[in-house]
């Protein structure tokens, strides 16, 4: 009899990327904003947090794919 395999959990994707313009008390500067399917959004304020950024959304999905909370 074959045993069942897990399901494996689904990996967040990421959905889309915009530009917004947030309301802070100096002056109004796009920023960009990453949203995932499971619900997480960064919120970057310039290019010089993308490397930031992105060493966190590689440390998020190992997280995940160990079976981490969200």
């Amino acid at each position: 009899m074959r045993k069942k395999r897990p399901i494996a959990p689904q990996r967040a994707a990421c959905k889309y990327v915009r530009f917004v313009e947030g309301e802070w008390s100096a002056p109004v500067r796009p920023r960009l904003v990453v949203t995932y399917s499971d619900g997480l959004q960064l919120l970057l304020e310039n290019d010089g947090a993308a490397p930031e950024a992105a060493e966190f959304i590689v440390d998020y999905c190992t997280a995940l794919l160990k079976g981490g909370r969200r």
